[in-house]
């Protein structure tokens, strides 16, 4: 009933003849979880829909976002969903991908899309367990694998408190938030490094590489000290140094 609810349906008639009731989770067969957490059942938690087929040339230029199997494929001027959602990709080399949707999107019939029937639930949360879960090890098929809303409703889940499930996403997000950072400071630094390396080799000669003892000479002092006293001495005319040369008499 919740997944109708969830949905905006109503029930079809006598819908409780055909309702199957979860299988019931065999802990004994799962890893032991910290106190308070529980395993649990991917249907007991969300209710499954298939994307929309949307073509390229059917597109209207918009800021709703499209996903599909491998995240955000473009944009459009309509949205098939309009709450955040998970959406997984559905099949091919894509099948089992996770995204998070922040707001009103459409997805494509490449993916599944979820939505939470168990409020007890952060989906941000949840689309980081999901993608933790590696879904594309439970794909069915062969040379064509998919995930189907069968391999979804039975994915087991450790699910925590409301409280702890929120303080883990901030934790990841403010992790993530630091590695993105991190390495567009690399990157930056990679696309500049010829331009870089010029800049540390003039710094290196005017001495400013590290803080500088005031009584010690700097190093563009001692280069121009150097190139006057190789000028004064050509001046002089100092004679330069020969090499000694040794002569071997060859043999009669």
């Amino acid at each position: 009933l919740a997944k109708y609810e969830a949905k905006g349906r109503t029930p079809p008639k006598n819908w409780q003849d055909k309702y199957q009731e979860p299988e019931p989770v065999v802990n004994a067969e799962l890893p032991e979880l910290p106190e308070g957490w529980a395993w649990i059942r991917g249907e007991q938690l969300f209710g499954w829909s298939s994307g929309k087929f949307l073509p390229k040339k059917k597109q209207k230029e918009g800021n709703v976002p499209v996903y599909g199997g491998n995240g955000c494929c473009g944009y459009h001027n309509e949205a098939l969903v309009v709450e955040p959602t998970i959406c997984i990709g559905r099949v091919g080399a894509h099948c089992g991908n996770v995204q998070h949707t922040d707001g009103p999107t459409w997805i494509t019939d490449n993916a599944i899309y979820a939505t939470l029937i168990e409020p007890s639930v952060e989906i941000r949360f949840a689309a980081m367990l999901l993608g933790a879960r590696n879904l594309n090890e439970l794909a069915r098929g062969g040379g064509q694998p998919y995930v189907n809303q069968d391999v979804l409703n039975n994915a087991m889940i450790p699910l925590p408190p409301k409280t702890e499930q929120l303080a883990i996403v901030e934790t990841l997000e403010t992790v993530q938030s630091i590695s993105v950072g991190q390495w567009e400071v690399v990157n930056l630094l990679m696309a500049n490094l010829d331009q870089l390396d010029q800049s540390i080799l003039a710094k290196a000669f005017r001495g400013e590489l590290v803080p500088q003892d005031p009584q010690e000479e700097p190093a563009a002092v001692l280069l121009e000290r150097i190139r006057q006293q190789r000028e004064a001495a050509a001046q002089n005319g100092q004679p330069k140094r020969k090499t000694k040369r040794t002569s071997r008499k060859k043999k009669a």
